[in-house]
């Protein structure tokens, strides 16, 4: 039976939702999908922002990478084990992260609004790091916020340091509720100096920070400000993408919470850390796949009626819920200690931090870098 309107009838199947054929994380009518192509914001257009540069971050060897698109349950039981003791082997030869929870006195305010705390008490450590690393001890700066997503965490670093600041908000998706328009209004409310606010919607491959460089680092009287980087969970290659971003410009400090290891692409990785790996014996993109795919076990909850010391009996690998946690979070931290080592190589001074307890956020650990 069709369904009946002003200009046709239209069946069952013509009113299915069917996936975007740009973007199958949203869906349309099947009738609707030749005029909502047209429209969709997921359709390629042409960049002419002079931020935009194509896959400038990513590294230029050749990405071998699809070639080894495979599940780890398509191993075999003894192959898992063996990257297993490759892995543990190199993650138990690397140093940990120091613990080390901060707070910052603008979040008091925050914090008597939240009910779920969780989020506040990882930006209030986040800013009591930045406050540590001296990135609110300049009279004008030029803040670079990756991933920004709302820009909630630039909100409360302008109420760090409410100067005539540069905000650079740098983030791929649309995002509702933005905090952008609030970070003038905060200043207008409280008589501080306008910041300037920048959204840049773009993939942080294509992203050239050199632009703002070149046109926002000078105050009126020509001192240059100095520039940072932060961001409040960095989803895997981002983070890669980020720091391969900053390689060329003068940023004086990066702090970067880290997560979604899993999420981590070959591509993105720098040539430096290809190297790494090689090093370590983790040789080729089938190897990083093994161990980006494992690093998921890290942040694995249990199960209802399991025990940490269960599920070997139905898990692919043979391994407890216990075991598999473990193995995950060496892994996540072969890939931090890579980064580490990049932003070395890059003339910071850099350290990994579990920032927050792992009871507030599993994914903890913070990569923060002052350049020397």
């Amino acid at each position: 039976m069709g369904f009946k309107t002003k200009q046709k009838d239209f069946t069952e199947e013509d009113l299915e939702q069917i996936p975007c054929l740009l973007d199958p994380k949203h869906t349309i009518a099947r009738h609707r999908m030749s005029y909502h192509l047209k429209r969709c914001n997921a359709r390629p257009i042409q960049r002419t922002e002079p931020y935009y540069h194509q896959d400038l971050n990513l590294d230029p060897l050749d990405d071998d990478s699809k070639q080894y698109q495979f599940e780890l349950s398509q191993l075999s039981k003894e192959e898992i084990h063996e990257w297993i003791d490759l892995f543990m082997h190199v993650g138990n030869s690397l140093p940990l992260p120091e613990t080390e929870v901060l707070f910052h006195p603008v979040m008091h305010a925050r914090w008597s609004e939240c009910k779920n705390k969780k989020h506040a008490v990882q930006q209030a450590s986040l800013l009591g790091h930045m406050d540590k690393a001296s990135f609110f001890e300049a009279p004008e700066s030029v803040y670079f916020e990756f991933g920004a997503g709302r820009g909630e965490l630039s909100r409360y670093v302008h109420h760090c340091q409410p100067k005539r600041n540069v905000y650079i908000l740098i983030d791929r998706d649309s995002n509702r509720l933005k905090h952008d328009s609030r970070i003038i209004k905060d200043s207008q409310i409280y008589g501080w100096s306008i910041p300037e606010v920048v959204r840049c919607k773009i993939d942080i491959k294509d992203f050239r920070i050199q632009h703002f460089a070149d046109q926002k680092v000078h105050n009126e009287s020509g001192t240059e400000k100095p520039q940072f980087a932060y961001s409040k969970h960095l989803c895997g290659a981002a983070t890669d993408l980020t720091l391969n971003s900053i390689r060329n410009s003068s940023m004086r400090a990066v702090l970067i919470a880290l997560c979604c290891h899993h999420h981590c692409r070959w591509e993105a990785l720098s040539s430096h850390s290809r190297l790494q790996l090689e090093k370590w014996g983790i040789r080729g993109v089938k190897a990083f796949q093994v161990l980006r795919q494992m690093t998921g076990w890290g942040i694995n909850s249990l199960r209802e009626n399991m025990q940490a010391s269960g599920g070997a009996d139905t898990h692919y690998s043979g391994l407890t819920h216990e075991e598999r946690v473990q193995i995950g979070l060496k892994c996540k931290h072969i890939i931090n200690t890579l980064r580490k080592l990049d932003c070395e190589r890059l003339g910071y001074n850099t350290r990994l931090v579990y920032y927050v307890n792992s009871d507030v956020t599993l994914e903890n650990v913070a990569l923060l870098a002052r350049k020397k």
